[in-house]
């Protein structure tokens, strides 16, 4: 069995969940809910989580950064040292700990889908994609809404040589892509988490670099 105890965490004032087979949360709007399962997900997964955020680029050095990145911007403050406290089995799990992961790629024990869609998304954009054409020059433009965007390159010699180009490097690299001519079409599932986000980003910047 399974056990996780939160306390003092944002609106959680103390919680003890032993999860077994099927597990269902009940409860009000706004009580902690999904603040447990992401703590759950942190718990067993912060390896895989810190790896992701990295690969994306951002800055996983310091325990308030991993806060905010994972529980949303601000979340940094619900942690008071001394007070709150996080443990899986009787584990301590604490920020600090957690930024000692991710020096190598690992593979999730959970699959969660955040509650807060709107969590992930920037002025209506995925926010990691919201980078790609800041630092990466082979990017004309994107465009799009919500969770579709169309990423359109620069064209070399020839009209569609650098699409296709990139779309070989991308399936490669791991990720696979629709190009039509020198434009590339992403569309994630709707069930995609924010780790998943993060690592499409990733291999995207990654590749756009290498052509």
């Amino acid at each position: 069995m399974t056990v996780l105890e939160v306390k003092s965490f944002a609106q959680i004032e103390e919680a003890r969940i032993e999860f077994g087979d099927l597990t269902v949360l009940v409860g009000p709007q706004a009580t902690g809910k999904s603040l447990l399962l992401q703590w759950l997900k942190v718990a067993l997964d912060a390896g895989e989580i810190v790896f992701a955020l990295k690969e994306a680029g951002h800055d996983v050095r310091t325990a308030g950064n991993l806060l905010d990145l994972t529980f949303g911007e601000g979340m940094s403050a619900a942690w008071t040292s001394g007070k709150t406290s996080v443990r899986l089995n009787g584990r301590a799990v604490t920020p600090g700990s957690w930024t000692r992961g991710g020096e190598k790629r690992q593979e999730g024990s959970v699959f969660f889908i955040p509650a807060h869609r709107a969590l992930l998304l920037a002025e209506g954009w995925p926010a990691p994609f919201l980078k790609l054409n800041a630092d990466v020059p082979v990017v004309a433009d994107i465009r799009g809404y919500g969770m579709m965007a169309a990423i359109e390159l620069h064209p070399d010699a020839a009209p569609g040589r650098r699409g296709h180009e990139f779309q070989k490097r991308l399936f490669d690299n791991g990720l696979h892509l629709k190009t039509t001519g020198d434009a590339a079409i992403v569309a994630p599932p709707l069930v995609a988490t924010d780790s998943h986000i993060d690592e499409i980003a990733a291999i995207l910047r990654r590749t756009l670099r290498q052509i």
